[in-house]
């Protein structure tokens, strides 16, 4: 494989062909595989080089919806001193994690996303730049990836995902604030002043959005209808819903979702993050067909128009992998 190069803010990324060697010394192999490199121009700290192995760790599993973990990190330290630059010295580090077994029962069949359909290594580069400032929306999206959790953990996960998501990347207030201020003052007044202090807290986050209308408008930009066949605030209504019963347990509104329906809205979830991720990196044109028609993302569709439409459900062909 022929290498490939892009600058990243403070560094460049790379990737290129190895070769990998199998068998034994009576019939050896070779194998070829692909390996990515980060060149920093300036020294950094190991914690620093290791979230940045993690951003792109966590690109590959959210496009092969697979558990993806690296199978060697070699680091290469040069001295500065410009006599020895060509002769740097290594340090081979691996550290087998927890997800390591998981690689071996959770292969893709077909990628949700690969490197041409993302738009080459650009496209790469520009995941590194974003996901960097990111990665607690990561590792809540791709937590239950990566380790084994009860189905109201990962739902729960996915959720806090998505809301940090937006609070990050859009408005956080129904009103202008200085606006708000001045409304919030003007209610306040109007009680008894016995009840003001108590009435002024309760206001205090009143201007945020609430669950739903951030699952929405996160819905409607990551374009989630044209892949899930679903409108977007009928899902983000049974996803809040979901949640709500989860979290208030009211006896009297029923018993909420089941496992299977929190787990297949957990899935839809975290979709829609990867579709949002997607669209904030810049990815090439065309990649909300690639995802729609992935298969794990075909079958996802038939459950969650069961979820959607209990009396009308969707029949999907074929079975999870």
């Amino acid at each position: 494989m022929e290498k490939i190069e892009h600058p990243a803010d403070g560094c460049r990324i790379s990737i290129g062909g190895v070769w990998k060697i199998l068998g034994s010394d009576q019939k050896p192999g070779f194998e070829e595989d692909f390996s990515i490199a980060i060149s920093y121009e300036n020294p950094v700290d190991l914690e620093s080089i290791t979230q940045d192995v993690a951003v792109l760790q966590d690109l590959l599993t959210a496009t092969a919806d697979a558990v993806s973990v690296p199978t060697d990190i070699m680091l290469t330290v040069t001295s500065g001193d410009s006599e020895i630059d060509d002769d740097p010295s290594f340090v081979q580090v691996y550290g087998q994690q927890p997800a390591y077994a998981r690689v071996k029962e959770s292969k893709p069949g077909d990628m949700v996303l690969r490197l041409r359909d993302l738009g080459g290594i650009s496209s790469v580069a520009r995941w590194f730049n974003f996901v960097r400032g990111r990665r607690v929306v990561l590792g809540l999206m791709l937590s239950s990836k990566y380790s084994q959790m009860y189905t109201e953990n990962k739902f729960f996960n996915v959720v806090s995902a998505a809301e940090t998501l937006h609070r990050m990347e859009f408005s956080n207030e129904l009103r202008p604030a200085d606006e708000y201020k001045n409304f919030r003052r003007m209610l306040v007044r109007n009680v008894p002043k016995k009840y003001r202090s108590w009435l002024s807290q309760q206001l205090l986050y009143s201007n945020e959005p609430r669950l739903r209308d951030r699952l929405i408008e996160l819905a409607e930009y990551a374009e989630l209808s044209s892949v899930l066949n679903c409108d977007a605030q009928s899902w983000a209504k049974a996803v809040t819903d979901a949640r709500n019963r989860m979290v208030h347990h009211d006896k009297g509104k029923g018993p909420g979702a089941s496992t299977v329906e929190l787990y297949w809205l957990a899935e839809s979830l975290r979709l829609m993050v990867l579709l949002c991720l997607a669209k904030f990196c810049e990815f090439q044109e065309g990649y909300v067909n690639k995802i729609r028609e992935a298969r794990s993302v075909s079958f996802l569709v038939g459950r969650v128009g069961e979820i959607m439409e209990p009396s009308d459900a969707i029949q999907s062909v074929g079975s999870p992998d």
